[in-house]
């Protein structure tokens, strides 16, 4: 039956002579099961399914109960299922060999807006615009209730006729041609900044760390009444009672301890080159100033206390924060590294109803953002493309374009930050953020906001790619943040006028404290 099925594929619409794979634990003679040897044919094309065309060209696998556990590949868009309406169907498990998205948004963010409105018109009972990771069932029977108990579950399932619909919505190709890459194409260092930062230890004000709320002599009570009973399980009788006591803990590994939770992140060792620092750090703090005076801790009487696991966090969260407070201050390394450029990505994809045309750019269709009110739309228009000094922009589309900044929140997790335009002017070269009135009014003064340490990083990655020289381009490299609200009360001036105001807004984010400017 499956061979069957084959030949009148091949027969009725497009030719599938080499794009088609059956595969069955049996076969005309009724012989069953299938031995490691002939399951090694059918291995390799259903594991390379995601590949493109020239290396797995199969497009259609007929499968008689074959694609269970195990069968996990991206490329699933429609599944058929041929059996008798009244068959025992596990429905979760047929469906499952195609629920595995072919466009996350970690890999395609572009598309997550046009994913987000289709979903929403399958949830309103619409026909949706587009099928980015849409998993089409053909009808069975035995699918009815199926889907209409997922529907109770909050799944978006839609019923009907999706032939009307574009696939890929109002997504456009944007393609570089060779004469625009020679006008416009825009390089820039990849890979010249240092991850871990230099930390100027001497700066760090270990008298302004907090105390411990406890004073030391109650929790040296406390902890010293701390005691282990010994039960049976079977009678509840108490068998023995002693002193809770560690006698491998001392005042030296309670500093190695606390100086390797200080220098980790969630397992990773991000600061080992600073191990000494760290603990010159600790001891200082817990012996002079966690508990308001200085405390000998190389007494056994006294290290107990640092046993006492609520202490020892308190103490490794008060150090950690007083290092991550010194972020906004990271210095970056030149290294040796390679250039990134525009024309690393001759196509994109944009959404033509999001797109703007544009001359002064590698692409001729340049996205924006759908919010605020047309903001990058107009800049691009109004200044970028109107401006005598700008010779070339991109807007930089996060994860086509390696122009991406490392930073670190105020938990110190490791980020990406990829700004909004590169641009070239004669005699400088710019990274520039938009960004909305109200949220920079919100970031003001606050250190720890995510745009002020986006901002901070943006400004030391300019200072270390100024150090590097690139063909065809000016040296120096400036990072400023313009507001909707500068660029609705200047959009009259021409780009360089614009950057001293965008250079204001970044000086007013980052103020550190009120009336005083970095």
């Amino acid at each position: 039956m499956a061979e069957h099925l084959a030949e009148r594929i091949d027969e009725r619409g497009r030719n599938y002579s080499n794009q088609i794979l059956v595969i069955h634990s049996g076969d005309k003679t009724g012989k069953k099961g299938m031995s490691e040897k002939e399951w090694d044919v059918y291995r390799r094309p259903l594991e390379t399914l995601d590949e493109s065309e020239e290396i797995n060209p199969i497009r259609v696998v007929v499968s008689v109960l074959m694609l269970r556990e195990g069968f996990d590949t991206q490329n699933v868009a429609v599944v058929v299922v041929l059996r008798s309406a009244k068959a025992d169907l596990l429905l979760e498990q047929i469906v499952g060999r195609g629920v595995r998205l072919m466009f996350p948004e970690y890999k395609y963010p572009e598309l997550a807006d046009l994913k987000r409105e289709a979903r929403e018109d399958v949830m309103a009972k619409r026909l949706p615009k587009n099928s980015l990771d849409f998993l089409f069932v053909v009808e069975h029977p035995e699918f009815r209730k199926f889907y209409e108990e997922l529907q109770k579950q909050g799944y978006a399932i839609g019923i009907g006729d999706s032939s009307g619909a574009e696939a890929t919505g109002d997504l456009v190709l944007s393609e570089a041609t060779p004469e625009r890459i020679k006008n416009y194409d825009l390089s820039w260092p990849i890979q010249v900044y240092e991850q871990s930062p230099k930390f100027d230890f001497s700066a760090i004000d270990i008298a302004g760390l907090p105390k411990y709320p406890i004073p030391f002599e109650t929790l040296k009570k406390q902890l010293s009444q701390i005691a282990i009973t010994e039960t049976n399980v079977e009678t509840g009788g108490k068998i023995k009672t002693w002193k809770l006591d560690n006698k491998y803990f001392d005042y030296s590994h309670f500093l190695r301890q606390a100086t390797i939770a200080v220098a980790s992140d969630k397992g990773a060792h991000i600061l080992t080159g600073y191990m000494s620092d760290i603990t010159g750090i600790i001891d200082g703090y817990v012996s002079n100033y966690l508990f308001g005076g200085e405390i000998d801790f190389q007494k056994a009487e006294n290290y107990t206390v640092l046993n006492y696991t609520p202490l020892f966090d308190f103490v490794v969260g008060s150090v950690k924060r007083a290092l991550l407070d010194g972020l906004g201050a990271i210095q970056y390394e030149v290294k040796t590294g390679r250039i990134g450029k525009l024309s690393d990505a001759k196509k994109i994809y944009v959404r033509s109803s999001f797109a703007v045309p544009v001359e002064r750019c590698i692409y001729p269709l340049s996205a924006y953002s759908r919010c605020g009110e047309g903001f990058e739309k107009k800049f691009m228009e109004e200044t970028l493309d109107k401006s005598a000094e700008v010779e070339a922009f991109g807007k930089i589309q996060e994860r086509k374009h390696p122009l991406n900044i490392s930073y670190r929140d105020k938990d110190g997790i490791k980020h990406d930050y990829f700004p909004d335009f590169i641009i070239k002017t004669k005699d400088k070269m710019y990274v520039v953020e938009t960004k909305a009135e109200d949220e920079m009014q919100k970031a003001e003064g606050n250190g720890k906001n995510l745009i002020v340490l986006k901002a901070r990083a943006a400004v030391s990655w300019c200072k270390t790619a100024s150090q590097v020289s690139l063909p065809n381009q000016p040296q120096e490299w400036e990072y400023f943040m313009l507001s909707d609200k500068t660029f609705k009360e200047n959009k009259q001036l021409g780009f360089d006028a614009l950057a001293g105001f965008g250079r204001l807004d970044l000086e007013r984010l980052l103020a550190s404290e009120a009336g005083k400017l970095l």
